[in-house]
This record gives C-alpha cells, sequence and structure tokens, in this order.
C-alpha cells in the first residue's frame, strides 16, 4: 500500500466521494479504490471534511456494507431452499458443495473492485427506477381524473334520483288510483340508490388509496431528483445533475454582505462564493427543487447558514 500523501486520495474531491456512495460503495471499496490503509483513509476524511460531511460519508458507508451483506444472505438462503425440495438425501450432500462454493464465491466478491460497468449498469438503473416511477405516476394521475369524473357524474345522477323520488311520492298522493304502479317505480328507484351508493363508497376508498400512492411516488421522485450542491474551500461551487447558471445579481448581494461582521474571517473568494450561494438556493428554493449542501469549509459553513437566515 503507497504513503498516504502519494497515493490516490491526493485526487479524491467531496463529489468524487459523494457519487462512490450512490453507487454503494463501502469502507473497504474506498480504500481499495484509493490504494491507502483504512487509516489513512479516515484521517483524510478528518483533515478535509467539516464534521457534518464527514459523519455522513462514514454512515452511508456503513449502510452501504449492511445492504451487502443482507443481499448476500438472502441468496444463500434462496438456494439452498430450491435444493431441498429435490430429495432430502441429495440435498444433505449437495448443500456440504453448495456451502463451499457459495464460500469461494463470497471471498472472490470481497476481493474485487467495482468496475466501470458495474457503476454503469447501477446507473441505468437507477434512471430506469425514476423513469418507472414518472410513468406510473402519469397513470396514476390518469386514473385519479378519470375517477373524479366519474365520482361528480354519480352525485349528479343520485340528485336527479332523489328529486324524482319526491316528485313520484307526491303523485303517490294525488293519483290513488295508479299508486301501486308509482309504488314500484320508487322501490326500483331506491334499490338503484342504494346500489350508486354502494358505488360511491367503493370510488371515495379507491380515490383515497390512490391519492396516498401518488403521495408516495412524489415524494420518491423528489428524493432522486434532489439536487447535490458542493461548496469548495478554493471559492468554486459545483452541482451533480444540476446546471448552475447565476445571474450577475450575486454581485449585489457581495456588496450588502462584504462588511457584515458574520464574513469577517473569511477570504474576499469565500465572501464572493457565498454571495453566489445565497442567489443559488433563493433560485432553488423559488422552483421548489430540492437540494444538499457539501461545504469543504465549516468557516464559509457556518457563515452562509447565519446569512441565508438573516436576509430570509
Amino acid at each position: 500500500m503507497n504513503d498516504c500523501t502519494t497515493s490516490k486520495l491526493t485526487r479524491v474531491t467531496g463529489k468524487k466521494i459523494s457519487v462512490k456512495l450512490k453507487y454503494g460503495y463501502t469502507i473497504d471499496d474506498f480504500i481499495r479504490d484509493f490504494d491507502c490503509t483504512k487509516e489513512e483513509f479516515i484521517k483524510f476524511l478528518q483533515k478535509n471534511f467539516e464534521k457534518t460531511s464527514y459523519n455522513r460519508i462514514l454512515a452511508e458507508a456503513e449502510k452501504n456494507y449492511k445492504k451487502k451483506n443482507c443481499n448476500k444472505k438472502s441468496s444463500s438462503l434462496i438456494s439452498e431452499n430450491s435444493v431441498y425440495t429435490e430429495n432430502k438425501l441429495i440435498t444433505t450432500v449437495f448443500d456440504d458443495v453448495l456451502v463451499k462454493q457459495q464460500s469461494e464465491t463470497q471471498d472472490n466478491v470481497s476481493e474485487e473492485q467495482p468496475s466501470e460497468t458495474q457503476l454503469t449498469s447501477s446507473s441505468l438503473i437507477e434512471e430506469e427506477r425514476l423513469q418507472n416511477l414518472k410513468d406510473e405516476e402519469k397513470i396514476l394521475r390518469d386514473g385519479i381524473i378519470s375517477k373524479e369524473n366519474e365520482h361528480k357524474n354519480l352525485i349528479a345522477k343520485r340528485k336527479q334520483l332523489f328529486k324524482k323520488l319526491e316528485t313520484q311520492r307526491s303523485m303517490m298522493l294525488q293519483l290513488r288510483k295508479t299508486i301501486e304502479q308509482r309504488k314500484k317505480e320508487v322501490e326500483e328507484i331506491s334499490a338503484e340508490l342504494i346500489s350508486l351508493s354502494d358505488e360511491i363508497v367503493s370510488v371515495n376508498s379507491f380515490l383515497s388509496t390512490r391519492r396516498t400512492d401518488l403521495l408516495n411516488i412524489q415524494n420518491q421522485i423528489k428524493e432522486l431528483e434532489k439536487i447535490s450542491v458542493f461548496i469548495y474551500e478554493n471559492g468554486e461551487i459545483d452541482t451533480d445533475n444540476f446546471l448552475i447558471d447565476i445571474p450577475e445579481t450575486w454581485n449585489d448581494v457581495f456588496e450588502n454582505i462584504l462588511r457584515n461582521e458574520v464574513v469577517e474571517n473569511l477570504s474576499i473568494k469565500q465572501i464572493k462564493q457565498i454571495a453566489k450561494l445565497i442567489v443559488l438556493t433563493s433560485i432553488l428554493h423559488a422552483n421548489s427543487l430540492e437540494y444538499e449542501l457539501t461545504f469543504e469549509s465549516e468557516n464559509s459553513q457556518k457563515a452562509f447558514y447565519e446569512l441565508d437566515k438573516a436576509m430570509s
């Protein structure tokens, strides 16, 4: 293993780590990919990231590690159950071979590093999942609109039937000779009303379920479309899956906060960076876009949130 100062860690950025975490990287994957020891990697994170980002990276890496172990256990259980159905005697012999093969396979998998093809495949699966969710959202929305129209028609029809029922009752009092005929008609209409009431209850239940499903789908879409914003100590701002186009109005914000005591310990470059970030986040808020901020500098992070709170 190379020294930390000459390893691949010298070229690592916060964005690169964030992207690899989305692809399922664990601590073991990072130290293998960056050619360093676990101690060197942890020390690098502590030195280059503020505490919040450092804890988030370790938490997501641990979450990915547990997810991989869970998938391995599920695969082992499925294989054993399928063999058991053939023959109890054959199963006993085959299980020993299967366990040995699985152990060898897991050892090989733990030594392998995720390839570019695997990462690309994960990205495609994520994109496909997002598209499927959007398609499902459209189907649910169209279905709800259709059922809402049906619901309105049923309500209108029910009102008409109630009106007709009152008319028939009035005629029963006035026309004794036709009372039996009108009575039969009233009974038929009453039966239809009961049937319609059952339908209305069913439609209401359907709408309630579908609205809940739609809300869940929309929340998942928002989570997948969340924009990651990286604020580097050198004054640069970068985003993941979003094109930055900050208007020149950031200069006005810069002039406004330049003499604020909150930024007195920051460089001019960092103050300009905060001014641009204030304008960018206001644009994201205005467009109802979800986002997540990752700072390299704890001082810049503290100054930004104080200024943003004061200007809100």
